[in-house]
């Protein structure tokens, strides 16, 4: 899990420390170890500030004016969990976090003490306190960082401490930072563990605040919830009032890039790809200028994937590959690029183009280019497409190999990759084995759901048509009916 620790607050104690604030009037020790802190602050020399810092906690805290107590504890308690003393950190994090003034950078650094070092119980605990007055600071974490707490849970197998934080993580009081709204995507994995618990009666009116369109239909398909949400759900006008909140939101935030690539997102599901296009382009000028948008530097890469994206679905080949090759210059959470490196690839299959896909993909050589195991199979199916495509049978066969080997790494990635290889057999297997897995049955019912067709008619990808052939065959279609049968939406399946 990546949380953020560094040596913060230094600027705050720096400025008491020459306002002359901090020690003034008091013992000389106490103020010559002020001082030294206050220069180390300056410098960033965390290691200085850890050994000094500490021990005025332990014994001096109470000498310091209490204005500047909690920036006191955020340095020290930071700087000591950088450097390695993790112990300390957490010790002093507890009793920090007790103070009515301690911030919120505090106990964000308390929660991701207790979850780097895998003290479950104490993070979960921590997060229901959070909950409970500290909703600003539990917002601002990244969604990410929680998902990967929630996994970690899972895997340890602790599912009461996971139905705790999923209580509190599908709350409607639970609304992050980067996302502008709910987490749907909380609400149903909390639904999902109420279910399997059996609390049907607690899931449904979980199931009821969903908004998200691609989470709602993602319910939709799954048999253990279908139930529960309402048969006369019109799709397409949940799309639309998910657009005119995203719409809201980048209105109430003109310095953020990210409610503007979700609207259009949702213009893209509804069929509205010139307008999609035409909203990104609108704001092509001020992406260029650094001070422009605060969340820049995370939201850079993808707002040229959501312009790839529209100029893929308009049919606009030359457009879209040069979207791509810019969204894929710029890194991503300081790694090179991997994501729209890989989207490219995938959209250079699409149009029959596996020797300029294998082209792109040469960048993986570069062991630096790490990608997550959902990533790494991603990248197996467009490699191994492409060299099919290309003609280059034997160079497919590790990849095959180890996508067969992490199937459940990504639901689609050896089905997308079989078909493409045109091994129908192997095909039809695979896809039955996740029909009748409940953990990847939504998915592949997804997958093989009808939705309205693009704007502009588009090259069948590598072996569309083979997809239909396969959802014909009589072994597959046993598979669908046992796994609740697939469904029509009328909206697009987009993802940008």
């Amino acid at each position: 899990m990546v949380w953020t620790l560094g040596c913060r607050g230094g600027g705050r104690l720096a400025a008491r420390r020459r306002g002359g604030g901090a020690a003034e009037g008091r013992a000389g020790d106490l103020s010559r170890t002020m001082m030294a802190i206050g220069e180390a602050a300056d410098k960033h020399d965390c290691k200085t500030i850890a050994r000094l810092g500490g021990p005025l906690l332990d014994r001096q805290v109470a000498s310091l004016p209490p204005e500047m107590v909690p920036p006191f504890y955020d340095l020290v308690v930071a700087c000591e969990a950088t450097t390695g003393a993790t112990v300390r950190a957490y010790a002093h994090a507890l009793k920090g976090t007790q103070l009515e003034q301690s911030s919120d950078i505090l106990w964000t650094l308390r929660l991701a003490l207790e979850v780097e070092a895998k003290n479950y119980p104490a993070a979960v605990a921590t997060v229901e306190t959070m909950a409970q007055g500290r909703g600003a600071a539990l917002n601002a974490l990244e969604t990410s960082a929680l998902w990967q707490f929630d996994q970690s849970l899972k895997e340890a197998g602790m599912t009461a401490e996971r139905r705790r934080l999923l209580k509190i993580l599908a709350s409607d009081s639970y609304l992050p930072d980067d996302l502008y709204g709910p987490d749907d995507d909380f609400k149903l994995a909390y639904a999902n563990l109420l279910v399997d618990s059996r609390d049907s009666a607690a899931a449904r009116p979980v199931v009821a605040g969903l908004q998200d369109v691609r989470v709602l239909v993602t319910a939709i398909l799954d048999p253990r919830l279908r139930a529960l949400v309402a048969p006369d759900l019109d799709i397409h006008a949940a799309a639309e009032a998910e657009l005119a909140a995203h719409r809201e939101a980048a209105a109430r935030h003109p310095d953020k890039l990210g409610p503007i690539l979700f609207a259009a997102a949702d213009l893209g599901r509804l069929g509205r790809a010139q307008e999609a296009l035409q909203m990104l382009q609108g704001i092509a000028s001020k992406v260029d200028d650094p001070a422009a948008f605060t969340d820049r530097d995370k939201r850079l890469n993808w707002y040229w994937n959501a312009v790839a994206g529209t100029e893929r679905m308009l049919g606009h080949y030359d457009q879209a590959v040069a979207a791509f090759g810019k969204a894929a210059a710029f890194g991503e959470s300081g790694a090179p690029n991997v994501s729209q490196v890989i989207n490219l690839a995938q959209m250079q299959n699409r149009f029959g183009r596996g020797a300029d896909a294998l082209k792109t993909l040469a960048v993986f050589a570069d062991p630096k280019r790490e990608s997550s195991p959902y990533g790494e199979m991603q990248l197996r199916y467009a490699r191994a497409c492409a060299n099919h495509l290309a003609g280059h049978e034997a160079d497919v066969a590790a990849d095959l190999a180890y996508l067969k080997a992490h199937e459940k790494d990504a639901g689609s990635a050896l089905n997308d990759t079989l078909i493409c290889l045109g091994d129908m057999d192997a095909a039809a297997a695979a896809l039955i084995r996740r029909l009748d897995d409940p953990e990847r049955r939504a998915g592949a019912l997804l997958d093989l759901s009808d939705f309205d067709d693009p704007p502009v008619a588009l090259p069948p990808g590598p072996g569309e048509g083979r997809l239909k052939a396969l959802k014909a065959r009589a072994d597959v279609k046993a598979a669908i009916e046992r796994a609740g049968g697939t469904r029509r939406f009328h909206i697009l399946r987009v993802e940008m």
